[in-house]
């Protein structure tokens, strides 16, 4: 992955810069990439089991929590509070 953690994660380790849309977007395709090819791909006989800490599964789901919590508050969809924007109904505008 070209995400670099150390821009998300700041020099203090409290603090987030802002990486923006696109940089939140490169992270976030490239996270959907690496879980689309673990799936589309077959699993051979030499493979760690899915549980195991160092198999491609736990490092796909580790990196999916990471990514999480490195998103900017803004761009998350609970952020949004869609429950205090009026409701539209089919026949308004």
């Amino acid at each position: 992955m070209i995400f670099n953690k150390e821009i998300a994660r700041g020099n203090g380790g409290d603090s987030k810069p802002d990486i923006g849309i696109v940089g939140s977007s490169v992270y976030t395709s490239e996270l959907w990439a690496m879980a689309c090819n673990y799936a589309a791909n077959h699993v051979g006989v030499d493979a760690h089991p899915p549980w195991a800490p160092n198999s491609d599964y736990t490092m796909i789901n580790f990196r999916h929590c990471e990514h999480e919590s490195l998103m900017p508050l803004r761009f998350r969809l609970h952020a949004s509070r869609f429950q205090d924007h009026p409701r539209r109904t089919s026949g308004s505008s």
